[in-house]
């Protein structure tokens, strides 16, 4: 019998032992002797690691922004219809020069562009025109009806920009606003335009990629995407309110 033959026979009865055995009960006597059936452990397989994951809330996409403001609305508008346009938003942008907080808070005006364009989130920029103001508690009140009137929409409010001191607006803005709504735009040194007043067209942009930089960020309360523009954009509308306007 040659070694092949052998080995096939062996394999065979292997088997069949391994067969009768799982066929057996627990305890088996045969007279004096007493097989007992080993069970083995089960081997678990290793339970993967639980990874925990911190809790962010995810950037929101497809947006409608509502951008209102004074004057200063003009030059970040520009370069944030790049960003919207670049990422599959819709912006609308109204620019009421010389409004303060309180031609805002004290009209309809908000409410009407909001009831027109229904956004989906909101950008504000306003406090250029009252960096010198002395009545902080009736400002304050203008801006707590402004953040009511945006009705738990997403927003940021982007703060002015100073460039000789503020008697207290910019903190104000920034407490009224809240943790995650405020850009701080004081510690940014801008070229100013000819009438000193106004950034130029490129510090504007400037400004606003500051501005994108934080809503894209989780420091922001509704953080966006928001990717760094290929091509120039236009906004879907723009609305401009000379100084004088009454309001709606």
């Amino acid at each position: 019998m040659n070694g092949q033959v052998k080995s096939l026979i062996l394999m065979a009865v292997v088997m069949t032992a391994v067969f009768v055995y799982s066929l057996m009960p627990g305890v088996v006597e045969i007279g004096p002797l007493v097989f007992q059936k080993v069970n083995l452990p089960f081997i678990n397989k290793p339970k993967p690691a639980v990874r925990h994951i911190v809790n962010c809330r995810p950037k929101l996409r497809h947006h409608t922004f509502l951008f209102f403001g004074d004057s200063m609305v003009e030059g970040l508008a520009k370069r944030l219809a790049d960003y919207t346009g670049e990422n599959n938003h819709r912006l609308y942008t109204v620019i009421w020069y010389s409004s303060t907080t309180e031609r805002w808070a004290s009209t309809r005006t908000l409410e009407y562009f909001i009831h027109q364009y229904k956004p989906t989130y909101i950008i504000l920029c306003l406090g250029s025109n009252e960096l010198f103001v002395n009545d902080l508690d009736t400002r304050a009140e203008y801006i707590a009806t402004l953040v009511d009137k945006m009705n738990g929409l997403p927003y940021v409010w982007i703060g002015p920009a100073d460039w000789n001191g503020n008697t207290g607006i910019v903190n104000l803005i920034a407490k009224g606003a809240g943790r995650g709504h405020f850009f701080d735009s004081k510690h940014m040194n801008l070229q100013r335009g000819t009438d000193h007043y106004h950034p130029t067209w490129l510090a504007s942009a400037q400004w606003m990629d500051s501005v994108v930089r934080f809503m894209s960020s989780h420091e922001a309360a509704d953080p966006v995407q928001l990717h760094y523009p290929k091509a120039h954009h236009k906004a879907a509308a723009t609305k401009l309110l000379i100084p004088n306007f009454k309001g709606y």
